[in-house]
């Protein structure tokens, strides 16, 4: 059955993010340090699993020091097993699932043996199908590989210390997409939508460790990818702007991934405006947090592209294509659903 990303997103975490301060338990952990990912394949979590497991590690009842997630069956795999009592964190898959025009299933081998024209002469068509798995933290198993627990090497940047790769990345990403960044004394920094440009302040105005220059540069390089010549998304006016919100939790989940490709520290917003703003997204749109995961992991693989810091695999890169496919043929379902299915399927988590 399909199952809703929303029901599953912590709201809790949201609303202590707008009430903690810099002493308290959640205001201390405000780090999101490497990319989550599956130690047993290796493989990176993508779009709104990234977001969801990256914020059980750092606001999590259980604080997990490593963003490290496998199943139940992989940690048995691997010659380990999950400690008793343990919660389970959900992700979600979406796998196609073929039907005719009458709602008929048609099995995988079924589909690929017939040609494209039987396939339209009975209306056969995709439709995303989203299944839920349980994963748990390395945390919460014993007896894997040692390399599973070992945490890999990082120390925080000190304050004006240059990160060479964060460094390289905003020049070559603004380079390559054509955005004009100026580095110059300036009381704030900001994207130009109308002359597409990105205004950053010096570093030496940062009063800080150096994670802050470079989270805001990926913030606003973000923000650059939405211009109409690029992912081309509505950027609202001004705070309180349903859009303006929406447009700022993608910048700074995907400030949040192309930090943690860099392996940059990334500290989160503490700018009530900001956060007030997110908060009235999710209460207008349930869904929003999802359609907001999913333009900020777009948008870091724009900036990301034939780099250096690309840390999506081949595999990962099928998958993004799968993604696409299914996000055209949920699009496409939606138009062309019938009613049947509609009442079968009531609270899809399809957009």
């Amino acid at each position: 059955m399909f199952c809703s990303a929303s029901a599953h997103f912590r709201n809790a975490n949201i609303l202590a993010l707008s009430n903690s301060s810099a002493n308290s338990p959640v205001g201390q952990a405000k780090q999101m340090l490497v990319s989550a990912r599956n130690p047993a394949t290796k493989n990176i979590y993508r779009g709104i699993n990234q977001f969801l497991l990256s914020l059980e590690m750092m606001f999590g009842p259980q604080g997990y020091h490593l963003n490290r997630w496998l199943t139940f069956k992989q940690a048995k795999e691997k010659g380990g097993n999950v400690l008793k009592g343990s919660k389970s964190t959900p992700v979600l898959f979406f796998k196609p699932i073929r039907l005719d025009r009458d709602g008929k299933y048609y099995s995988e081998d079924t589909y690929n043996s017939m040609s494209q024209g039987q396939r339209q002469a009975i209306g056969l068509h995709k439709i995303p199908m989203a299944k839920k798995y349980a994963v748990f933290n390395v945390s919460q198993c014993e007896n894997l590989p040692e390399a599973f627990y070992e945490a890999p090497p990082q120390e925080p940047l000190s304050e004006m210390q240059q990160d060479d790769r964060a460094e390289d990345l905003l020049l070559s990403a603004t380079e390559r997409m054509g955005v004009d960044l100026q580095i110059k004394e300036s009381n704030r920094a900001f994207y130009d939508r109308s002359a597409d440009r990105i205004v950053l302040p010096l570093r030496e105005q940062f009063r800080g460790a150096a994670e802050k220059f470079y989270s805001t540069a990926m913030h606003e390089l973000t923000h650059s990818t939405g211009h109409k010549s690029r992912l081309a998304r509505t950027f609202g006016k001004a705070h309180g702007d349903i859009d303006y919100a929406r447009e700022e939790v993608v910048a700074e989940l995907g400030a949040a991934y192309n930090c943690a490709a860099l392996g940059v520290a990334m500290p989160i917003t503490e700018n009530v405006e900001y956060i007030r703003g997110w908060l009235s997204l999710l209460k207008q749109d349930k869904k929003a947090i999802v359609s907001c995961a999913s333009a900020a992991q777009k948008a870091s693989d724009l900036i990301l592209f034939d780099t250096a810091y690309q840390i999506a695999t081949p595999q990962e890169n099928r998958q993004a294509a799968i993604d696409k496919e299914l996000e055209d043929a949920r699009l496409k379902y939606y138009r062309e659903c019938d009613e049947e299915f509609k009442l079968l399927y009531p609270d899809p988590d399809i957009s």
